[in-house]
C-alpha cells in the first residue's frame, strides 16, 4: 500500500561530530528507512530537506537564525531519489541527460551534476527566500543571503566545473529578477540590498569550448560559519575593524587538485562573508599592516591544476574601507615562506623565505 509521510531518509556523515542532515520529505511513495533524523536541530549547522523527485525544490536552512531558501534545477525531470551511502542520486534527471547527485556537508550540501552532452553550457535554477532574507549580495561569484543586519546566514558558494582531464574550470554565477549588491565592502551592520522578490533565477554559464566532456558541475549551498573555500597556506589578519580576514591559500575539489586561489573573506560575530578577490592567486603569502589600516600581501607562490608552481615577487595592498585590492611596487627578490614586518616609521621589512633556485 502507498501512503503519504515524511521524513522518508536520514543520511548523516558519520565523519563529523557537527553533521548536516539529509531529509527525504513529502513523498508519495514507501521509504527507504535508515537511521532516524536529529531529535533537535540545534546541534547542527545545516538542515537540508531533500524531495523524493528530481523536479521538486530542496530546502536548506539555517538552524540558529531560522533563515531558508528552496532551490529547484530547472529542466529537471520527473526522477526518483536512491541512496548510495551517503549520498541522494536522481538518475537521469535532466532534460537533456545528466545524474544529479547531492552529498551532505558539514555546513549544507553540495549538487554535482554529471553532463555527458557536449551542447550544454549552462545550468538554472528557481531560488524561493523566506521572509527573512532582507538582502542578496553577488560578490566573488558567491550569493549570499543576508539578514536585516547586513550578516550573510546562506550562501551559494562559487561554483566550479570538473572535466574528463580533471581540469577545474570557473563557472559564472548571476542572479535574474531579484536585485543584489555587488559592493565587495563588508556587508556587516550595513544597510542591505533589498530582492525586489521572493522568487530568483540563478544561472550557472560556462564555456564549453575549453571543457572536455563528459562534466562534472559543483555548486554548493550551505550556511556561512564556515569559509566559503576551504585553504590553507593563506593568510589572516586581524583588522582594525576588529574583524579578520583570511585571503589567498591553496583549495582543493573532490578529485583532490590542488590549485592556489585569490578569494578573500571576512568573519564578524560568528560568519564568514566575501570580499574583493586579489589580483592574483597565491598561498605561502606574507602580510603586514600598514599604518593606514591597510593590509600588505607580499609573494608567495602560485600553483596551477598540474602541479606547476611559480614563485611570486609581487605585492598587494587591501583597502580595509573599500574591500579591494590594487597593486603596489614588486619585491627585488621573489620569495615564498617569508616574513613581512612593519616597522615603526612605516617602513615593510620583508626577509628570509624560498626562492626559484
Amino acid at each position: 500500500m502507498l501512503g503519504r509521510f515524511r521524513v522518508a531518509l536520514s543520511v548523516v556523515l558519520a565523519s563529523s561530530p557537527l553533521a548536516s542532515s539529509l531529509l527525504l520529505a513529502d513523498c508519495s511513495r514507501p521509504s527507504i528507512e535508515s537511521s532516524p533524523p536529529f531529535s533537535s536541530a540545534l546541534d547542527l549547522n545545516a538542515r537540508v530537506s531533500l524531495p523524493i523527485w528530481a523536479d521538486a525544490p530542496f530546502t536548506l536552512r539555517d538552524p540558529r537564525t531560522g533563515m531558508s531558501l528552496s532551490s529547484r534545477l530547472r529542466e529537471s525531470k520527473h526522477r526518483v531519489a536512491e541512496k548510495d551511502r551517503d549520498q541522494i542520486i536522481y538518475r537521469d534527471a535532466m532534460a537533456r541527460g545528466a545524474d544529479v547527485t547531492f552529498r551532505a556537508t558539514p555546513f549544507g550540501t553540495e549538487d554535482f551534476i554529471a553532463i555527458s552532452n557536449s551542447e550544454t553550457s549552462s545550468l538554472s535554477y528557481e531560488l524561493t527566500l523566506d521572509s527573512q532574507v532582507a538582502g542578496l549580495r553577488l560578490v566573488a561569484n558567491s550569493l549570499e543571503l543576508l539578514d536585516a543586519n547586513g550578516f550573510p546566514r546562506l550562501r551559494v558558494q562559487a561554483p566550479y566545473l570538473l572535466d574528463s582531464s580533471k581540469k577545474r574550470l570557473p563557472i559564472a554565477l548571476s542572479v535574474e529578477d531579484c536585485a543584489v549588491s555587488k559592493s565587495p565592502k563588508a556587508p556587516f551592520h550595513k544597510p542591505v540590498t533589498a530582492p525586489g522578490s521572493r522568487t530568483c533565477i540563478l544561472h550557472l554559464n560556462w564555456s564549453a569550448s575549453t571543457a572536455s566532456y563528459p562534466v562534472v558541475v559543483d555548486p554548493g549551498w550551505m550556511t556561512t560559519d564556515a569559509l566559503s573555500t576551504p585553504r590553507f597556506e593563506h593568510i589572516a589578519v586581524l583588522l582594525s575593524t576588529g574583524d579578520l580576514m583570511v585571503a589567498g591559500g591553496q583549495t582543493g575539489d573532490p578529485l583532490s587538485i590542488e590549485v592556489t586561489t585569490a578569494t578573500t573573506e571576512i568573519y564578524s560575530d560568528g560568519v564568514w562573508a566575501a570580499s574583493g578577490s586579489m589580483l592574483g592567486d597565491r598561498a605561502i603569502a606574507s602580510a603586514a599592516t600598514l599604518p593606514s589600516g591597510n593590509i600588505l600581501v607580499t609573494g608567495g607562490l602560485s600553483q596551477a591544476a598540474d602541479g606547476a608552481q611559480t614563485i611570486l615577487g609581487t605585492a598587494e595592498i587591501f583597502d580595509v574601507a573599500a574591500g579591494t585590492w590594487g597593486a603596489t611596487g614588486s619585491l627585488a627578490s621573489a620569495r615564498s615562506g617569508h616574513t613581512t614586518t612593519a616597522v615603526g616609521d612605516g617602513t615593510v621589512l620583508v626577509a628570509g623565505g624560498y626562492d626559484n633556485s
